[in-house]
């Protein structure tokens, strides 16, 4: 094995005759061994915080920047280290052309600024202002430049940690001082004066035009983007909300941002637009859908700003008591066995692996100061990076009992432990490109957190990956029956009320495990001095959360109970019944007859089935029983032709294709969406709100309805309250007095009913696939009007496509957009 170390190391054998050669061939192969694991893992770049006052800047700054390209020009913009650095990715990766070292951005461009004509705008932050961007911006003022500056004042140094900048009133010690003022000091640099605007990048309707206007001003312009930092905003927030609960049991008032499923089109516009970690994708009965994420939203409506549909919307929960406690699960410690933390010989490490704002930078501190109360030599190296921007953060952690540690680096297949707080980053330590490669499936145990923890890429429909094919991967690369895994956010969600315990209910679990070298007097303790004062008690609970469940594993993959079609059937006809305006007790019958029939003739998936039962009961909501017979009607046309053999891929197809191309959703059916009993029931489960408490809840909805009045076409933005919603929904006349209102859905359904009519039975695989391919062909045209509109044509072009290459004996054209 010492032969791969070259010829060199074997001539020095002779000089070091007390080398343990056995023990370097031990090492070398476990390094050949872990060497060889390599396997894809997709990226995760970083982004601005939820609430950042970036975020919009930037969005603003990108749609100005498209504005100029679609007029043959270009705006060059420069950006330089801070938080702004963020605008080199995902989603605004097309922003900067330059990005360059601290207060150089403004030197960037005026060195720029003699050659070229191009409009330029320079970000630079606040504490980067008074650090070394004033000189900068002193030297354009002086030499008459043509630049625009973006100041982003968020009053603190986040990028590094969130250090006092000379703008504010205390020093790096927190000491009261005097605070300087940006706008004075640029006042001062040039006697005459320069043009000097403070704004709320907030505002958007206001700022995208304000920036144009001010780019297009010759000579130097400053505008100073005046909002708070949502990390030190909101953790001043979150400690007076603390206060007020330690005081009174509650919070009297909320709000929050809510994202309705149902209205939801999964068009990603939203996501691609900002990006934000406080939306989630959620596995819904319609699919997938966009959700805010109730651990990580700071419900600052950023998203809501891209006003890419009317699906959001702004909650505002009022309570006059306690909601009870949040812990539903009961402890019986009866079944529980006693630990006894398993002995190691000489040295003892873990690695962990999250996403910033996992909490894995408080695993770390626990198990260090556990580790040195055992009277371990401990050592222990973080490696946060861009942690609060949904970067990945890592750490090693070693425990020696009598050899010196010389470095807490982990070596190549050496961890005792692997701490999963995300599958995605836990897999990204035993893949050979990243050099870690730390887990040995002779040496390593592992706990795993299943919850899938979206990426900025994944979130934006750019990747996707799969929580279960990462599990396989690790599992595979540690012990037999070493591994533990569950979705511990949601479990920490479920049972305290926030995903951000999960950490300890890891720890806990690997504790119950006999995985860890520690005792629990010596965690309990490490907890409470690495945590809060006020969060000490909910976190040993979570950890004792994380013991329990691993012994029971009903609790770590429960069984939910799926809605089946025929307790839908039954759901649904009760909501029929009870509701007259869509035909009461006689619609509730025919209902509960239709699918009757339908499930005894379907014999696809429960799924599908229960996909069905939801969409009939929908489409009677929509336009009345005669829409629903005639869906059901071509569900059965394309089933009867369909063969087991292609698992009913084209009628799983069309079950889906029909009702989102029947069910348009114009203002009148969203209005519908937006207040009906089961998006209340949902809401009330999703915040815990319960009437007979006194809790309440008002809505307003983020609108922009459209009405196409003969040549005329009338949008505006507005924002509903439900009363409003509920006189629109009773307004379906609309559809027969406006005919060309929502005229591209209307041909697109058309044209997908006549793809559907045409349907056949087809003996070759191949011709099936094109078949099956142009009837999924819906997915492609989410989204609302604008957005909607091109993907509707691209689709249908492409569906086309797909049929043209169906053998000529079994197609012909199905008929063209125009």
């Amino acid at each position: 094995m010492l032969e791969v170390l070259g010829p060199a190391f074997m001539r020095w054998k002779e000089y070091f005759p007390t080398l343990n050669i056995d023990r370097i061939n031990k090492e070398l192969a476990e390094i050949v061994h872990t060497r060889s694991s390599s396997f894809d893992v997709p990226t995760r770049t970083p982004t601005f915080c939820p609430g950042c006052p970036h975020r919009d800047s930037s969005t603003v700054s990108l749609e100005l920047k498209q504005k100029f390209n679609e007029k043959g020009s270009d705006v060059v913009f420069h950006g330089e280290a801070g938080c702004h650095s963020m605008l080199q990715y995902a989603p605004h990766e097309g922003l900067m052309q330059s990005y360059s070292g601290m207060g150089l951005g403004g030197g960037t461009g005026a060195g720029m600024d003699p050659f070229v004509t191009n409009k330029q705008v320079v970000f630079l932050g606040d504490s980067t202002f008074f650090h070394s961007g004033i000189i900068a911006v002193s030297d354009s003022i002086k030499n008459n430049q043509n630049i625009t500056y973006i100041i982003l004042e968020n009053k603190t140094t986040a990028m590094t940690g969130h250090q006092p900048t000379p703008g504010n009133d205390v020093d790096v010690m927190g000491k009261p001082t005097f605070a300087q003022d940006i706008e004075r000091t640029l006042r001062g640099l040039a006697p005459d004066g320069i043009f000097i605007a403070r704004v709320n990048p907030a505002d958007r309707e206001k700022y995208q035009p304000f920036l144009e206007e001010t780019v297009l001003k010759p000579g130097v312009k400053v505008i100073i983007a005046d909002k708070e930092c949502a990390i030190t905003l909101h953790r001043r927030k979150n400690a007076e909300k603390k206060i007020i609960l330690k005081q009174q049991g509650f919070l009297a008032r909320e709000e929050k941002i809510n994202i309705t499923p149902e209205v939801c089109e999964y068009c990603l516009e939203c996501t691609r637009q900002t990006a934000c970690p406080g939306l989630t994708v959620e596995e819904t009965p319609h699919g997938r859908k966009i959700a805010t994420d109730r651990s990580t939203c700071v419900d600052d409506g950023a998203c809501a700003r891209t006003k890419a549909c009317p699906s959001f919307e702004r909650m505002i929960i009022e309570r006059s008591q306690p909601t009870g406690s949040a812990d539903r699960v009961v402890l019986k410690w009866d079944d529980v066995p006693a630990v006894t933390p398993p002995s190691f010989d000489h040295k003892w490490s873990a690695y962990t692996a999250g996403v910033g704002g996992m909490g894995a930078g408080v695993v770390n501190a626990v198990l260090v100061r556990a580790g040195m109360t055992e009277k371990y030599e401990v050592g222990f190296l973080d490696k946060k990076g861009l942690a609060i921007r949904n970067g990945g953060v890592y750490g090693h952690i070693v425990f020696s009992k009598d050899e010196h540690i010389s470095t807490p680096v982990i070596p190549y297949g050496k961890a005792d432990l692997l701490v999963g707080l995300d599958a995605l980053e836990a897999a990204r330590a035993l893949d050979a490109r990243t050099n870690l490669r730390v887990a040995h499936p002779a040496r390593t145990h592992a706990v795993v957190n299943t919850h899938k923890n979206e990426t900025v890429l994944s979130l934006m429909g750019r990747q996707d990956f799969d929580p279960a094919t990462l599990e396989n991967v690790i599992r595979a690369k540690v012990r037999l029956g070493g591994y533990l895994s569950a979705d511990f956010s949601e479990l920490s969600e479920n049972y305290l009320g926030s995903k951000l315990y999960a950490n300890m209910m890891i720890l806990g679990a690997a504790y119950q495990k006999s995985w860890l070298p520690l005792t629990e007097t010596s965690l309990m303790d490490a907890i409470a001095q690495s945590v809060r004062a006020s969060d000490v008690e909910v976190n040993q609970r979570a950890f004792q959360i994380g013991r329990y469940v691993s012994v029971h594993p009903e609790m770590l993959h429960p069984d939910y109970a799926r809605e089946t079609a025929a307790s839908l059937v039954e759901k649904n006809a009760a909501l029929l019944k009870a509701r007259r305006r869509f035909g009461g007790a006689r619609h509730a019958l025919l209902y509960r007859e239709r699918m009757t029939q339908a499930m005894r003739w379907m014999d696809t998936t429960p799924e599908t089935t229960a996909f069905v039962a939801r969409a009939v009961y929908d489409l009677i909501r929509y336009g009345g029983i005669k829409l629903a017979d005639r869906y059901l009607e071509l569900v059965w046309v394309t089933y009867r032709k369909d063969q087991k053999k292609f698992d009913f891929r084209a009628t799983k197809a069309v079950v889906q294709g029909l009702y989102r191309t029947f069910a348009i959703k114009d203002e009148v059916w969203v209005a519908e969406l937006l207040t009906s009993p089961e998006k209340y029931e949902r809401d009330r489960k999703r915040y815990n709100l319960d009437a007979s408490r006194g809790d309440r809840v008002r809505y307003l909805h983020y609108n922009r309805p459209r009405f196409q009045i003969g040549p005329w076409a009338i949008e505006f933005d507005v924002l509903t309250r439900d009363w409003m919603l509920r006189i629109m929904a009773r307004a379906g006349v609309l559809r027969r007095l406006l005919p060309m209102w929502h005229a591209d859905e209307k041909v697109f359904q058309r044209w997908y009913v006549r793809m559907v009519e045409r349907f056949t039975f087809f003996e070759s695989a191949q011709d099936y696939e094109c078949y099956a391919q142009a009837l999924e062909i819906h997915e492609k045209a989410r989204g609302y009007r604008e957005i909607r509109a091109p993907r509707m044509d691209a689709a249908m072009k492409e569906a086309e496509a797909l049929l043209a290459q169906i053998g000529k004996t079994q197609h012909e054209k199905i008929f063209s957009p125009s």
